[in-house]
């Protein structure tokens, strides 16, 4: 199950501008999106692509962060507390954090996840064309954002967040377990 560090200390590169963020994002974005194109939709909802988590898994997972992300940008904006990662939940517990949502989640159809997937993106973009580039690169121009600018926690919740994805999902591990009936990491 996903966890570790998600903001915002990741060693990634990060972007330096609100077009250089954007790139990044489109790029990482499409790098996921051709991987995934590949799976037929038996390999996209087998465990075991991570543990017991299926690509629809991880997708679901970058919906629920990227639709976090907004959830604190907009409470942001109008002046609202915002605690982070989620009230009741401090950044140790990712892990029980991100299995509360893969469980409340893991029925969902395909579909409906695919469908969310594409909707959640767009939204985000849409939120991040609008966001100025000031407020995204002053350190805690919002109190939510610490001593980190915007861009960092977007980062982290896009472009970040799709190249782990990407890592994260093997096309030919997947085959391989689904033919042996193996539903873990070992090989």
């Amino acid at each position: 199950m996903p966890g570790g560090k998600i903001i915002p200390e990741a060693d990634m590169r990060r972007p330096t501008s609100k077009v250089n963020l954007i790139e990044s994002i489109s790029a990482e974005r499409g790098l996921l999106e051709r991987k995934i194109a590949g799976l037929t939709p038996e390999e996209l909802v087998y465990p075991g692509t991570m543990g017991e988590w299926s690509v629809k898994d991880i997708l679901q997972h970058l919906v629920d962060w990227e639709q976090r992300w907004i959830g604190w940008y907009e409470a942001g904006k109008r002046g609202e507390t915002v605690v982070t990662p989620e009230p009741g939940y401090n950044w140790r517990q990712m892990n029980l954090l991100n299995e509360k949502y893969r469980l409340k989640s893991k029925d969902r159809p395909l579909s409906e996840v695919l469908a969310h997937f594409s909707a959640s993106y767009m939204q985000i973009m849409d939120v991040i064309y609008k966001v100025l580039e000031e407020e995204m690169l002053e350190p805690g121009y919002y109190p939510w954002t610490g001593k980190y600018p915007l861009m960092v926690w977007i980062a982290a919740n896009t472009c970040d967040h799709y190249k782990w994805a990407v890592q994260m999902i093997h096309p030919i591990a997947i085959r391989r377990k689904m033919k042996s009936g193996k539903r873990d990491n070992s090989e």
